[in-house]
């Protein structure tokens, strides 16, 4: 526990007690919780704490005056997650942290308080003991400004979306190379995506920094998860889903494209959390059978789009034959995200210059 001095008094700086973490998820539903009752809104956050993702390394941490633990200033959430990075020795496995649920009440913004919070955690990160934080990571709202001068680098947001407003899409069927990815598969789809990102990471030999974060079972699990007890409340029985990824291989070789995603009920948006293509170049094919079994289960689960972040021009390619396909009443559009911009901080706030692969939605989570 730290005091904090203010012109206005003192302010303690601790990690969050379970009545503190309560109050911490009371204060960020004000602002998040949209149509769910406070109650199911908490019952999710506190959920999502205890998930395998997150039992080991995550933390609230809070503000509050002294002798008045529940009277909640500014407060956030630091969950750790599995990352890799080659800063010019090849890949290696790191701990990264994302800081998320940052909240500060209405009547103490503006006063410097949420710079307060951010400086301190950062001063946590940077000095634990049990693993070295390479890098932590904030997605913000479209100002950054705050972020930014706490050392908090802002990266081009991108999103590719597949609009299908009213138009109906048939589910193509399985045949040769074409084929679900249940959820019992999705352990074998991580493992082999995250030695996959661990060979290309290490193929990187410009000199620069390259990092990203790994799409491991736990966090493929925590994104489902999540997905599923949202559309506990917000999905009709009869859109229920039936899928959650596909894979293509082209048939009489052994590339091919697959992805899994997850169900936006609330805003009515199918998300693709990660999209792999085996070769970097000549898969446009191969990923349009992908979005077309994508778009196809947004259809039928009545959701009006497909989104993926940071489309590379494969997948973009990929989306305009599916478009073309399609026909009209499908549209493709790619465009910069004014939410959600992913911004990187490196350890001790070093200003290193970093390129951030794959930022993709499995990150936010």
């Amino acid at each position: 526990m730290a005091l904090v001095e203010r012109d206005d008094g003192n302010l303690v700086f601790t990690r969050a007690t379970s009545d503190q973490i309560k109050k911490h998820f009371e204060n960020n539903a004000q602002a998040w919780a949209g149509p769910l009752a406070q109650r199911d809104y908490l019952h999710i956050h506190h959920d999502m704490l205890k998930t395998e993702a997150n039992e080991k390394g995550s933390a609230v941490w809070v503000l509050h005056p002294p002798n008045e633990p529940l009277n909640i200033v500014s407060s956030c959430t630091t969950l750790s997650r599995p990352a890799a990075v080659n800063t010019g020795k090849g890949s290696r496995t790191v701990t990264a942290v994302i800081v998320t649920h940052i909240f500060t009440r209405p009547e103490f913004r503006g006063k410097g308080i949420a710079t307060v919070l951010l400086t301190k955690v950062q001063n946590v990160l940077d000095s634990r003991s049990d693993v070295k934080v390479e890098f932590s990571v904030i997605y913000s709202d479209f100002q950054c400004g705050l972020y930014e001068r706490l050392g908090w680098q802002p990266y081009r947001a991108t999103q590719l979306r597949i609009l299908l407003a009213k138009t109906k899409v048939e589910r193509p069927p399985n045949t040769e190379g074409l084929d679900s990815i249940e959820l019992n598969d999705m352990p074998f789809a991580s493992d082999r995506d995250v030695d996959m990102t661990k060979t290309r990471l290490t193929g990187k030999r410009d000199g620069n920094t390259h990092a990203r974060l790994l799409a491991t079972i736990p966090v493929v699990r925590l994104c489902i998860w999540r997905s599923k007890m949202y559309e506990h409340y917000f999905c009709k029985q009869e859109m229920a889903p039936r899928e959650y990824g596909v894979k293509y291989v082209s048939p009489g070789t052994s590339t091919g494209a697959w992805a899994w995603w997850v169900h936006d009920f609330w805003a009515r948006k199918l998300h693709l959390c990660r999209l792999v293509a085996l070769r970097n170049k000549g898969m446009e094919d191969s990923v349009a059978r992908v979005l077309e079994v994508a778009a196809a289960e947004a259809s039928r689960c009545g959701l009006r789009e497909v989104v993926l972040w940071e489309p590379t021009q494969q997948v973009i390619e990929g989306a305009d034959k599916l478009a073309d396909k399609l026909g009209e009443g499908v549209r493709i559009t790619v465009e910069d995200r004014d939410s959600n911009i992913p911004c990187l901080r490196w350890h001790g706030g070093e200003g290193r210059e970093v390129i951030w692969e794959e930022r993709e939605y499995y990150g936010i989570m």
